[in-house]
């Protein structure tokens, strides 16, 4: 049998009737299962679930009523239509077969026709029924007016029966009919159509008759539509009549079921209006819902949430495509449970288990757990969703969801171990509401404040700060809400009553609304206890450093006359024709070693300065290519003798003129091109130059020194820039090894660095960069016009200069300078002969010796500050202290302005007419030294002083030119001119000039 054939159950004891219905339903194509008792019928219905049941009602063991009640009772039959067969049946019997359950009866004899019609109708009734709920369950509240249209549809049924000349009059009529026409059934019994005039219009009542008519001549069914009109109303009705036919073939009987269709004709309209809007919708919803799903998935995508599911009876485990991402392995296409169990890590083994071993005896509930994976050898923490389907008391599958909460786990981990280094922490933290009352505080604080963690929120800051006040909590609560923290320190008072310094630092943090100020306190007992030590100890070094730095002061001051007395000398006694050569060997090692250790002590005292940090810049504008045409001349005849190269290249655009100190520009400079020609013995050495704007007067500029000479192997490059620390070569050619470790010092303090690549037996090249500013046109104009003084103005001679040195020969050359310039000149040899001086004269200015015996610069000035009687005059201090101090000192003491030695004395002079308003006579450069040649300059030179002469050759041989310009004033005094040309020349950067005429050779490495 298919799914289509309707099984119809035939209740009766009269084996008979059985055959006569069982042969008219099986011409109906139904599958007939027949009963001859009730308690048959009954087990055959549980049995077959037929779709219909025709019972008869008079059977000897149970009659069709309780037959009808029981199969109500049956899941298989409590919705099955079940029609009533009897010979003849009462009205009370009418009520009594409906009571029990029964759809509809027919009493015997009756038209297999109308049984049939009946049979079918209620069959079809029932299918119609059982699809519209299954219609109503797909649809559900997008179809619940259909639905209920559905429900609401019910059929008007009627008998006539068919007499001589086909007479028709009214057998019966469902409560429908009554309901439709408006008319009782028992109202209608018996009579004809053209009886009932007084309820039905006579169109109606022809109408009907000529449907009939055709119905009963043609043995067919006739449908038609009309209207019956009665005399309460008018109903448009589908009307059918089916024509059944007795033994002789004639029609006996028409049963006729009217459906009224006034309301659905009204509703026709505006049911396909709404049919239209219902697709529309459900066309919108199903666009929702999938755009639903789509984000759905989007978002457990992105929350890594995966769905799975297992099936328990075949163990069949499958899940989405998010859960092998998450667990790394591919479980999506469906494994037993036991291989996504192996996944799990053992430890929590048994809580997966456990779980599913309660759903297994029945847990219905939902579950969650937190599980641990191991995925490609790493932790994989998820959580599982657990839901049991159970069918009855079987639980047939288990599905949920997979999130992956690694992130949050690891989080919570990290939390923990957070709140146990809180908790573990030394220090006290805790949490202060704006009253001051603890919210939260670690172990340490409440180990420290000897309360408890239940009692912590009735205590507040105030019993164990004794310093503190509410009011001082208010007003700090306030600076906290504007700044977001505070930091002070303080004391607290543990639970023993001691109190003990504390560091407190407060962050302002505002949780929901709640505002809070979160502390970090420390015990800094030792802390302060160390810093007493440390004061202590800086004390001292102060101390040591001082007297470091007073040795060093004393040494730069004092050490330069004896050694330049030595090396003077040593020139002298070889210029002596009597010496023998051992004599003449032995002065030139006492000559190289005397030069030799006065370099060195120059490096320490740099290196001294630079330690102690009191090397300071002295920034003046100069012409930078003028410096490097300088160094390039220092070095040609050495490069020369040597047979190498040696080229500059200078960009065109290079700025000519610079605001920096160009004192240690040129000394590193020439350190780093000594170095290039020392070290290079083939080849050459060529040095580059270029800029770029870092601001809008502010230069970076580079200066590279490239050689192609022994270079430098990798182990000793780190030596390169170390004090006293030399390569191999550096050693085998002498030097203290400190010049380019005070070099690069240098460098970084004018903003830049030194630094080198090298490859050994390929050579090296040095990089210099620093930083510059661009003078303003004005200055650079003057810079290169600058013009020499000559002498002070007519209007403005005379003006009266003291000048005290300790050392007398300072002292006179100073005095010469200022009094060939017209000053009138007073000079003293100490501080109490200056005070002494001052009782009776008053100069236009005071050129004052910082480091003296007795009394320092200083201390004369403080009595001269304190002495009423003293008018008021321009200071300047005057010194050789390296280290600076003297600067500093003069400055605290009230000097005008300090001015180190060696210096130049037109930068004395101007410093002069400053504070005096000097006005001086200028002379173009060389005007004076015009008329001497080159060759009278030497014959000159050769005649003067010898010591002199040596004085000025080591300054110029060690490129100290403020010392060599300083003793050029000295040489004025013999031949004005001669001096004026030396000076042109070292001022034009004409090294190579000089040094032939004193004789220097450029190939000597000193």
């Amino acid at each position: 049998m298919d799914d289509t054939t309707k099984r119809v159950l035939i209740v009766d004891d009269n084996a008979g009737n059985l055959s006569v219905v069982a042969g008219l339903v099986s011409k109906m194509g139904y599958e007939i299962i027949l009963a001859q008792t009730g308690k048959e019928g009954i087990m055959s219905a549980k049995k077959y679930s037929p779709d219909a049941v025709l019972l008869d009602i008079m059977m000897p063991d149970k009659d069709g009523y309780e037959v009808c009640k029981v199969l109500r009772t049956l899941p298989q039959t409590k919705d099955v239509p079940i029609i009533f067969l009897t010979a003849k049946l009462q009205e009370d019997g009418i009520d009594k077969a409906f009571d029990s359950g029964g759809t509809d009866y027919l009493t015997k004899p009756y038209s297999s026709n109308v049984l049939l019609a009946r049979l079918k109708t209620h069959i079809d009734n029932s299918v119609l029924k059982k699809n519209t709920l299954e219609l109503k369950d797909k649809l559900k509240v997008q179809n619940q007016f259909l639905e209920n249209i559905y429900e609401d549809v019910e059929v008007g049924l009627f008998v006539l029966e068919v007499g001589e000349n086909h007479k028709l009059r009214y057998l019966g009529a469902n409560s429908m009919f009554e309901q439709i026409m408006g008319i009782r059934s028992k109202d209608l019994m018996y009579k004809s159509p053209e009886e009932l005039t007084k309820h039905f219009s006579k169109f109606t009542i022809e109408e009907l008759l000529k449907k009939a008519e055709k119905c009963i001549s043609e043995k067919q069914k006739i449908n038609y539509k009309g209207r019956i009109i009665t005399n309460e109303k008018t109903v448009l009705c589908i009307t059918t009549l089916s024509p059944v036919t007795g033994d002789s073939g004639e029609v006996i009987r028409i049963i006729g079921s009217s459906t009224d269709i006034t309301e659905l004709e009204k509703a026709k309209h505006e049911l396909e209006t709404h049919k239209n809007n219902l697709e529309k919708e459900v066309e919108q919803r199903t666009s929702e819902l999938n755009k639903s799903r789509e984000e759905l998935l989007l978002a457990q995508k992105i929350a890594h949430i995966g769905h799975w599911n297992f099936e328990l009876h075949n163990d069949h485990f499958t899940c989405s495509k998010i859960v092998d991402k998450i667990l790394g392995m591919p479980l999506s296409q469906g494994v037993p449970i036991s291989k996504f169990r192996k996944l799990i890590d053992p430890s929590y083994i048994q809580r997966f288990d456990r779980v599913l071993n309660k759903i297994f005896t029945g847990f219905r509930e939902g579950k969650k757990i937190e599980l641990r994976f191991i995925s490609a050898e790493k932790y994989k923490y998820i959580e599982m969703n657990i839901k049991p389907v159970f069918n009855g008391n079987r639980c047939e599958y288990i599905f949920g969801t997979i999130q992956d909460i690694t992130a949050r786990k690891q989080m919570e981990i990290a939390l923990t171990k957070i709140q146990f280094a809180v908790d573990e922490s030394s220090d006290e933290i805790y949490f202060l509401d704006k009253h001051g009352q603890f919210v939260y505080a670690n172990q340490t604080a409440l180990k420290n404040f000897g309360i408890s963690a239940d009692k912590l929120s009735s205590k507040s800051i105030f019993e164990f700060n004794p310093e503190k006040t509410r009011q001082w909590w208010k007003e700090t609560w306030e600076v906290l809400k504007k700044d977001k923290k505070i930091s002070l320190q303080t004391v607290h008072r543990s639970k023993e009553g001691q109190e003990y310094p504390v560091d407190i630092h407060g962050q302002y943090l505002k949780l929901e609304e709640q505002e809070l100020c979160c502390i970090f306190c420390r015990d800094i007992s030792r802390i302060k206890k160390y810093e007493e030590e440390l004061l202590k100890a800086r004390d001292e070094a102060d101390k040591a450093s001082e007297a470091k730095s007073q040795f060093l002061a004393n040494m730069s001051h004092e050490i330069r006359t004896p050694m330049n007395a030595i090396i003077g000398y040593s020139q002298m006694l070889k210029k002596s024709d009597n010496l023998t050569n051992e004599q003449t060997k032995q002065l030139e090692i006492v000559d190289s070693s005397s030069h030799h250790l006065l370099n060195l002590i120059n490096d320490i005292l740099e290196m001294s300065k630079m330690e102690a940090g009191k090397v300071t810049l002295s920034p003046i504008t100069f012409d930078f290519i003028n410096l490097l045409s300088v160094t390039k001349s220092i070095f040609t005849l050495k490069a020369e003798n040597k047979s190498i190269f040696l080229e500059y290249d200078i960009p065109s655009d290079m700025p000519r003129v610079i605001y920096a100190d160009d004192g240690k520009i040129r000394q590193v400079i020439i350190n780093l091109l000594g170095n290039a020609v020392k070290f290079t013995d083939r080849g050459g050495v060529r040095v580059r130059a270029r800029h770029e704007q870092i601001d809008e007067n502010i230069l970076k500029i580079t200066v590279e020194v490239e050689d192609t000479g022994y270079g430098i192997s990798e182990d000793e490059k780190e030596k390169v820039f170390s004090y006293f620390d030399q390569t191999e070569s550096g050693k085998m050619s002498g030097g203290s090894g400190l010049g380019l470790a005070i070099s690069k010092g240098y460098a970084r303090q004018m903003g830049g660095d030194i630094t080198f690549t090298s490859k050994e037996g390929r050579g090296s090249t040095f990089s210099l960069t620093f930083t510059a500013e661009l003078p303003e046109k004005k200055q650079q104009n003057q810079q290169q016009n600058k013009k020499s003084i000559k002498c002070l103005t007519q209007e403005h001679e005379g003006k009266l200069v003291i000048v005290t040195d300790d050392n007398k020969e300072n002292r006179e050359v100073l005095t010469d300078l200022l009094y060939d310039a017209g000053f009138q000149v007073i000079s003293a040899g100490s501080g109490q002969e200056t005070l002494e001086l001052l009782s009776k004269f008053t100069p236009d200015i005071l050129l004052l010796d910082n480091m003296m015996p007795n009394m320092t610069g200083a201390e004369v000035i403080d009595e001269i500050k304190e002495n009423p009687n003293i008018k008021d005059f321009p200071i300047i201090i005057v010194s050789g202290d390296v280290m600076g101090k003297s600067h500093k000192l003069a400055v605290e003491a009230g000097a005008t302005d300090f001015v180190s030695k060696p210096y130049e004395i037109d930068q004395l002079l101007e410093k002069i007419a400053l504070y005096t308003n000097a006005e001086y006579i200028y002379e173009a450069p060389g005007s004076e030294a015009q008329d001497m040649s080159n060759e009278k300059l030497s014959q000159f030179l050769s005649e003067i002083d010898i010591s002199l002469f040596n004085s000025l050759r080591a300054e110029l041989e060690n490129g100290r030119m403020k010392e060599f310009t300083e003793q050029l004033e000295r040489l004025k005094k013999t031949n004005k001119a001669a001096g004026i040309k030396l000076y042109r020349l070292a001022e034009g950067y004409e090294y190579e000039q000089l040094f032939k005429l004193f004789g220097i050779d450029l190939d000597d490495e000193n």
